[in-house]
């Protein structure tokens, strides 16, 4: 229903030509077409969601931060100074990321030093465990900031 404005009841009008004519293609295009938009929306969903939970833990600890780019492609940085792309994203302190990224594996969750790459794998409990690693590495950061 999400995506019926924007396929309308059925694209098959549009994807006659991409029907084999010798037989029954392995999947269906429309079908196809609908997977992968229900898929591009849950993946920026669990985008979101790990943006969300690590701008308010962070936020509500006092440190500076900024994150850059799509739910899809982003980074985080520890500074106060705004993001516009790509040259101008910078952390203010390198070395919080080391720490944070640490902190995180310590507690069972692997975070790249560069980009956050969501995935379409994550489960509930994968966020949930994600939002703790990230609740025990907040104290590990105020300690590295001398706070």
């Amino acid at each position: 229903r999400l995506f019926a404005r924007y396929i309308g009841t059925s694209p098959k009008q549009f994807l006659v030509d991409v029907h084999s004519h010798t037989g029954r293609p392995s999947i269906d295009p429309e079908l196809l077409i609908r997977m992968l938009l229900v898929g591009y929306d849950t993946l920026r969903k669990h985008g979101a969601a790990l943006q969300n939970m690590q701008s308010k833990a962070l936020t509500d600890a006092g440190i500076a931060h900024r994150i850059c780019g799509d739910e899809t492609l982003f980074d985080l940085f520890f500074t106060d100074n705004p993001c516009r792309d790509c040259r101008t994203a910078r952390h203010d302190n390198p070395r919080m990321n080391v720490v944070y990224n640490d902190a995180l594996r310590a507690n069972g969750v692997f975070k790249s030093p560069g980009k956050m790459y969501p995935s379409l794998a994550l489960t509930q409990d994968d966020l949930a465990l994600t939002r703790n690693a990230i609740e025990q590495a907040i104290p590990i950061l105020k300690e590295s900031l001398g706070n």
